[in-house]
């Protein structure tokens, strides 16, 4: 404990002094704190700094009416209140232990004796406290990962232990020390999870499947609880499901839902009704025997996912099949993937698993050979120029060749979102749940050009029009890399006369072209003028989103106008080859981040060292 008592004051005061060090240990005061205990309430005077020392807690922001808001966690090796300690600022937040945590506590007045005493270190501090202050103030989320896991397996339990034992060897191989810990005497549990932590270590916990004393006790000490569910078995809670999770507490641990399917799977089925069943942070599908999918499950629940997002840009988004192609090739394994407009047909495609060259046969199919896919005219357009059911026709055949029958976004095998614009409120909408086709033709409904789409009742549109490059929603989905493909990050261009030309003038302009005579493109059409009208609004937030990524890829896209789908393998090409360009920037560091976890190997021949039974 001392270890890290003195690695904690060193971040703190910016020094490794250990006279320092041993002066403040006779001042510090430890502050043992139950799980469910308050530490402080939003509102309270600050007169105290926390270290923790082991256990977990989270920050609550309280509303009006009294709604708490999560804010975050704050884990082990953190320090605690102490930007509102040095600006003498009200708590701007409630703090509550999720576990049972010990913290050492130091007052202003031991803070104050120590700058007199050591007058050298407050710049020291100053800078340290500004650093934490600009980190304060990123508008991405602070991922905290879970330190402690508990698996409660809620319906087979034929493969916990081994979904268990695959888990913790998957964390051994991204680097993070893992102990498996498996029906060890209840009682016991806080004290081997103490240990577990100084050494800096985690831990996972596996229930027996049971209401028992030990599973009760590993649900109580888990950061993060993974319901393990066989998910062709009743989606509804059962006896110990419901024993486990009906304490009152005012925080609980974040649950992830995983589903497992058979290896043959074609398709999640009916989850929402799993979704409707229980609160749950999160849910994932893992087909057993397909590494590929532990992985992601590996990644995600151990705060190493990588997300990608996907802008809208028309024809220009046969670009995202060469991005997509490139990735997979390089060895990046996407976690969570979301877009807009055309990025959310791509990214659905990558979601249902369609890749390679499977990804360019539908594409194909659906963009080119089928003819343009909002050329079916209104005879009178009223609400739109085009009918729209060309659209809504490929979109229904792609999800049916890629899974055999409509789904809900939540049957998708990678996490997935897309974004609309709610036209009767005129506010940006996330698309987490709900029909798949649906959803994607609301997210590409270009204001005009096709017709709105109703859901729940509000009329939706492009979400080009609000947020074309959704990264700011990719943070708030617990990922740690987020790439994003941006496809219209390209300079202004100019035209070469001062008035617009005439409609008969463009017509005569377009006869010669046909003719043989020098055709050079004056203005775009209306089709095209309404779809980059659409995404006006977003473009200057673009600019900032983008910058907001971990890795921007930005093809090159000239000649290729918004409306040229016979481009296809033009676009194609220019997304292979701005990805490859980048991912060759990229440093050792974040090539470590995008490929976190190298195929995992066969478990029967790991060490038995490594797991602590009764």
């Amino acid at each position: 404990m001392q270890s890290i008592i003195a690695e904690l004051l060193g971040k703190f005061f910016a020094t490794d002094d250990p006279a320092l060090f041993a002066r403040l240990g006779r001042d510090l005061i430890a502050v043992d704190l139950p799980a469910g205990a308050v530490l402080f309430h939003q509102g309270d005077a600050t007169d105290e700094v926390y270290f923790v020392i082991q256990g977990r807690l989270r920050a609550l922001a309280f509303k009006e009416d009294a709604t708490p808001q999560p804010l975050g966690d704050i884990a082990r090796g953190e320090t605690l209140g102490e930007l509102a300690f040095l600006s003498a600022a009200p708590r701007s937040a409630t703090v509550i232990a999720l576990r049972d945590s010990t913290l050492i506590r130091m007052s202003r007045t031991v803070f104050e004796q120590v700058l007199r005493d050591h007058p050298q270190i407050a710049l020291s501090v100053m800078r340290t406290m500004a650093d934490r202050q600009r980190r304060a103030a990123s508008p991405r989320p602070r991922l905290v990962p879970p330190q402690i896991l508990t698996i409660v397996p809620i319906s087979d339990q034929r493969d916990a232990a081994g979904f268990a034992e695959q888990l913790r060897h998957a964390r051994e191989a991204m680097n993070i020390p893992t102990m498996l810990l498996i029906g060890l005497d209840a009682t016991d549990l806080g004290s081997a999870l103490a240990r577990i932590e100084q050494d800096r270590q985690t831990a996972i916990l596996l229930a027996d499947g049971t209401a028992s004393r030990w599973s009760c006790a590993c649900v109580a000490h888990a950061d993060e609880v993974l319901l393990l569910a066989d998910a062709m078995a009743s989606p509804f809670p059962g006896t110990v499901e419901q024993a486990l999770f009906s304490q009152d507490r005012v925080v609980h641990p974040d649950r992830t839902l995983v589903l497992q399917h058979e290896a043959d799977a074609r398709s999640p089925l009916d989850t929402t009704a799993w979704l409707d069943a229980r609160q749950v942070k999160r849910h994932l599908h893992m087909r057993r025997d397909h590494p590929r999918d532990l992985r992601r499950v590996v990644r995600l629940v151990s705060g190493r996912g990588v997300g990608l997002v996907l802008s809208g840009g028309g024809a220009r988004g046969l670009a995202h099949i060469g991005v997509l192609d490139v990735l997979d090739q390089s060895g990046i394994e996407i976690d969570v993937i979301g877009g807009t407009s055309i990025g959310a047909v791509f990214a659905s495609w990558h979601a249902m698993d369609v890749r390679g060259e499977a990804l360019r046969r539908a594409a194909r199919a659906a963009f080119v050979t089928g003819g343009n896919p909002i050329g079916d005219y209104n005879l009178l357009p009223l609400v739109s120029l085009a009918r729209g059911m060309r659209v809504r026709r490929l979109i229904e055949r792609a999800i049916d060749d890629a899974m055999g029958h409509p789904i809900a976004i939540e049957d998708c095998w990678t996490s997935y979102f897309c974004i609309a614009a709610n036209y009767s409120t005129a506010t940006e909408v996330v698309l987490r749940r709900g029909s798949l086709s649906k959803s994607m033709l609301a997210s590409l409904s270009i204001p005009g050009a096709l017709p709105p789409v109703v859901l729940d009742r509000h009329l939706h549109i492009d979400g080009g029009t609000l947020n074309n490059l959704p990264v700011d929603v990719m943070e708030g989905f617990g990922v740690a890399t987020i790439v994003a493909v941006d496809l219209l990050a390209e300079t202004a261009r100019t035209v070469e006369f001062d008035w617009v030309p005439s409609s008969a003038a463009l017509v005569r302009h377009r006869l010669r072209g046909l003719f043989g005579r020098r055709r050079r493109r004056l203005m775009p059409g209306i089709m095209e003028i309404m779809l980059k009208a659409t995404v006006l609004h977003s473009i200057d937030r673009q600019r900032d989103l983008r910058g907001r990524a971990d890795v921007t890829i930005t093809p090159t896209l000239q000649g290729i106008r918004l409306l040229d789908w016979k481009k296809f393998e033009l676009a194609d090409a220019a997304g292979a080859q701005a990805t490859r360009e980048q991912l060759a920037l990229l440093d050792e560091a974040m090539r470590a981040r995008l490929c976190a976890l190298q195929p995992i190997a066969d478990t029967a021949r790991l060490p038995a060292t490594a797991v602590a039974t009764a």
